[in-house]
């Protein structure tokens, strides 16, 4: 029995180094099956890695932060100012009469070609100014619920305080990320002087001018707290305190929050409203942007995926091939080790174990190159997209692993058993 068991030790062994001295012979071909399988599974790992680092709430919180906006139609086409209807206080109180609504708050300002506002702070710039050279800047009213909504980048919000009519908040303009990109050369408790201009004339004499204490300085959402138009600087005051500085006064947007897991039966009812009542209103949601996003994070996994199968493809016909080539160009080897005593089985199992050794190079080479991608190249991806946030994901390749195993033994073996149908005899005779 020791002697039996010794013997097919033996032959386990030799059949092991057979293998090997086969790939260290097709070295080159070895290499290009690796490769190509190792490529294929670290991008497949990749696609993953990313797909699961798209963070919706970052994306959904830079477009929107609140549930809903409703506004005229042209303020989601960016030409509210060119409007000659405001958001309607009918619509709102549509709005406020719904039981989903839970809290709300009107956004006013004036139109930069009725009734603008100029600074003569140096601290400020726009290529729009008033005869004197004093920069354009944007005067915003707006309700409790935007203004505590507001993030707080330095200083702090005294509501209180703020109704005294003696300070305002300036917007400072920040990147995708949050970050904040331009502030201002002006700080916290300083004062400015805010010019109210002229309407028909536009920019030609100052009727009225302001001074004001900057309270703090914050980040308003560019969807929900502005006319969705660029190129001036921001101040916001409470609405009762900016109505009295205009002479005519537009209702810009009504940004709301609803009730928790009542935003269907709200959008269902603004379609209805919009539809029926009043078809120059419209309004966007939170679900608006969660519908791009996956649009988005569809495209990207379809597209990596399908590289993956592609390269992934590749991979597998490269290892056919070679497998194919070897086992055809040693047909007369493979009759020469039968004929003195080698078994079919035994040489199944030494072509299996050549596949074997392509699958554990396969698993050694994407671990190290799939863990230095992912947490070197990802990871920097990552860091420069603002929606994403980077997790480090191995299970894709994992999962593949008991599969390409499978693979790579049971098909040298299937073609094995093509070329076994000829006789030894045939086959020393090629």
């Amino acid at each position: 029995k020791h002697r039996a068991k010794d013997k097919k030790s033996t032959h386990g062994a030799k059949l092991h180094f057979m293998a090997l001295a086969n790939l260290g012979r097709n070295r080159k071909r070895t290499v290009l099956v690796i490769v190509s399988m190792t490529l294929s599974l670290v991008l497949f790992n990749t696609v993953f890695t990313l797909s699961s680092g798209f963070d919706i709430d970052k994306y959904i919180a830079k477009f929107m932060d609140t549930d809903f906006v409703i506004s005229n139609a042209e303020f989601f086409q960016y030409q509210v100012e060119k409007s000659e209807h405001d958001l309607s206080d009918t619509f709102i109180e549509a709005v406020r009469q719904s039981s989903s609504f839970e809290d709300g708050g009107r956004l006013y300002s004036s139109w930069m070609l009725e009734e603008p506002f100029s600074t003569e702070h140096n601290a400020f710039f726009s290529y729009n100014k008033d005869l004197n050279g004093n920069p354009f800047v944007r005067l915003y009213g707006a309700d409790d619920f935007l203004l505590n909504g507001m993030e707080v980048i330095e200083g702090t919000i005294d509501l209180e305080k703020l109704k005294s009519g003696k300070y305002i908040l300036l917007s400072v303009e920040c990147n995708d990320d949050g970050t904040v990109i331009d502030n201002p050369n002006i700080s916290v408790g300083d004062t400015v002087r805010i010019n109210h201009l002229k309407a028909e004339e536009l920019s030609t004499t100052i009727t009225d001018s302001y001074d004001f204490i900057i309270m703090a300085k914050v980040r308003a959402n560019e969807n929900t707290a502005t006319t969705r138009n660029t190129g001036e600087s921001r101040f916001y005051l409470p609405t009762e305190i900016f109505l009295p500085l205009c002479d005519t006064p537009h209702l810009v947007s009504f940004p709301f929050d609803v009730k928790e897991g009542t935003e269907a039966e709200m959008a269902k009812f603004l379609n209805s409203y919009i539809d029926s009542v009043e078809p120059s209103m419209d309004f966007e949601s939170k679900a608006t942007y969660t519908s791009s996003f996956d649009d988005l994070t569809s495209l990207i996994i379809t597209i990596g995926g399908a590289l993956s199968i592609i390269i992934g493809i590749i991979g597998i016909a490269n290892f056919v091939n070679s497998v194919l080539t070897s086992v055809i160009t040693r047909k007369k080897e493979f009759a020469m080790l039968q004929s003195i005593g080698m078994t079919g089985k035994q040489l199944k199992r030494m072509l299996s174990f050549e596949g074997l050794y392509y699958a554990v190079g396969t698993i050694i080479t994407s671990v190290v190159l799939g863990v230095l991608f992912s947490v070197v190249v990802v990871r920097g991806i990552s860091s420069g997209i603002w929606f994403f946030t980077y997790r480090f994901v191995m299970w894709p390749m994992l999962v593949i692993y008991p599969f390409l195993i499978l693979l790579t033994v049971a098909i040298p073996a299937l073609l094995y058993r093509k070329i076994a149908k000829a006789s030894i005899i045939e086959r020393l005779r090629q």
